[in-house]
């Protein structure tokens, strides 16, 4: 119990008996307590002294509980207070967003538009369109292949004709993850 907030009211006999005891008896064994309370009784003395100068009336019952909630009661402002934990979470998510745009920059766009040129490929090409995204890094290792182009949202991959054998090519044909087999002359590979 904060028996600081009690001391107007012991001073002016406004508390409960059972609340006057325990004070009384926590009084009696803290010397900080009983310096405060002397400190009170002083400045409430004081201030009636005062008040007695100032009117007739001698007994004066001074109500320090609208002052106390007054004191108390936080200032009003528009902007929240500043709580640190805010401050760590927006640097978090500072950090976050530098790290995504710092990782999404790339040097070559994932998809070209069609106002971009085409590149120019002067091998022989196979386009390969397969069944999933899983098959096609093993259908690239187990062939050998040499990747070319990928196009994801297609399912289709390019790679290079001049290192695969008829004996592979008809063998891939029989491959059940590959839907189609295309081959395109040297050149373009769009």
């Amino acid at each position: 119990m904060d028996y600081e907030l009690l001391i107007p009211d012991y001073l002016n006999d406004a508390l409960d008996e059972n609340v006057r005891v325990e004070f009384e008896l926590a009084l009696s064994s803290n010397p900080e307590l009983q310096a405060r309370v002397a400190q009170e009784r002083e400045w409430l003395g004081a201030m009636r002294s005062a008040q007695s100068e100032s009117s007739t009336e001698q007994n004066v019952h001074l109500d320090f509980e609208p002052v106390r909630a007054k004191l108390q009661q936080k200032p009003f402002s528009l902007l929240p207070t500043f709580n640190p934990a805010w401050g760590y979470a927006l640097a978090s998510v500072f950090v976050v967003a530098i790290g995504y745009f710092a990782i999404g920059i790339s040097t070559e766009p994932e998809y070209r538009t069609l106002t971009e040129p085409a590149p120019v490929v002067t091998v022989d090409i196979v386009r390969i369109v397969v069944t999933d995204y899983a098959a096609i890094q093993s259908i690239v290792s187990q062939y050998n292949l040499s990747l070319i182009q990928q196009y994801p949202a297609a399912l289709t991959i390019d790679v290079d004709a001049s290192a695969l054998s008829s004996e592979t090519i008809a063998t891939m044909k029989g491959d059940g993850r590959i839907k189609l087999l295309q081959h395109i002359e040297s050149g373009n590979a769009q």
